[in-house]
């Protein structure tokens, strides 16, 4: 009898599990499918430990340049360049 009990506890508590991930999906807590806030937009390796990353956050973007000693911001700007975006396309 014992056994019928703990196998109906474990049911429960996986079946619970189920919902509990089955709801956050319904709702987006996933966040599969929605927009990135953050993306790197390009990467350029200069040596190997010396990197130039381009990034955007939110509407800005971040030129950071990444080496041994840690990262430094390059450069920032409120809205995305176009210009590169046209070269790309064109």
């Amino acid at each position: 009898m014992e056994l019928w009990r703990e196998a109906a506890a474990l049911v429960v508590v996986f079946g619970l599990l189920a919902v509990a991930v089955w709801s956050l999906r319904q709702r987006g807590g996933g966040r599969a499918g929605a927009a990135k806030a953050l993306a790197s937009v390009e990467r350029l390796a200069l040596t190997p430990q010396h990197t130039l990353h381009r990034v955007r956050i939110a509407g800005h973007e971040l030129l950071l340049a990444t080496h041994p000693q840690g990262c430094t911001l390059l450069s920032e700007s409120r809205a995305p360049s176009n210009a590169l975006c046209r070269e790309e396309h064109a």
